[in-house]
């Protein structure tokens, strides 16, 4: 076995305190599960992990199920930088996430939002926010009606071969998977930073599969990714 134990993260951006729907589940080698109540509490619990495996010599690997990245190019285009470092960097400075939940991810996006010319890309926040981040819109127009305005894509590369994933830009509303990357970047970078030559983030660092010799493998999950849906992204 490349690795002595799996854990699954079930990630969650709420902004308060929260057990059970829609908050954070984390199940090790497919067991019932933790299920603590803050973002906070969460990484708390995984750095914990990682200090025992680090200390009896385990191989630990965590996939937690948010986007790690940006579509092609898009990092250059918001940061005037490429690669995906340069943008978990700046997320990891930008972004306060208290322990109470509370964070400033609608703020994140609108800062993000003006470094370009252009609206957008990142949109959506709760109708009761109306006017409370500047460059961010409560709302995006229907693909297809309007043409996307900016040089780099609207979707990854793998959220086009996934049927029903949602583009990162996308905050808040029905499926939105914007602000948990944003959030989760951020405390994933921190956690590199922890144990540093420890973790290596896949598949950034690891050559998809050809250096998997750091001890804490961190992977980008889809749990609710069927077989069928597997094989379309393998074709």
């Amino acid at each position: 076995m490349l690795y002595d134990h799996h854990i699954a993260v079930d990630w969650s951006a709420n902004g308060s305190p929260k057990r059970g729907k829609d908050s954070i589940w984390i199940s090790e080698d497919g067991g019932p599960g933790e299920n603590p109540r803050t973002r906070h509490a969460a990484m708390e619990w995984i750095s914990a992990r990682i200090e025992t495996a680090l200390s009896e010599g385990e191989r630990l690997h965590i996939g937690f199920d948010f986007a790690f990245g940006l579509p092609r190019d898009a990092g250059a285009g918001l940061l005037g930088e490429a690669g995906w470092e340069a943008y978990w960097r700046w997320l990891s400075e930008a972004v306060e996430d208290a322990p109470t939940n509370a964070s400033n991810r609608f703020a994140v996006a609108g800062q993000l939002n003006a470094r370009t010319s252009l609206e957008g890309p990142f949109w959506g926040h709760p109708h009761q926010h109306a006017g409370r981040y500047p460059g961010l819109s409560p709302t995006r127009c229907v693909k297809g009606k309007t043409p996307w305005p900016h040089p780099f894509a609207a979707t990854r590369y793998i959220d086009e071969k996934v049927s029903g994933a949602q583009e990162v830009w996308k905050l808040s509303g029905a499926g939105s998977v914007g602000s948990q990357a944003l959030l989760g970047i951020a405390a994933l970078q921190k956690l590199r930073t922890r144990f540093a030559d420890q973790i290596a983030i896949w598949p950034f660092e690891t050559g998809f599969a050809e250096r998997l010799s750091a001890p804490i493998l961190i992977t980008e999950i889809y749990p609710s990714l069927g077989l069928w849906d597997f094989k379309a992204v393998q074709n």
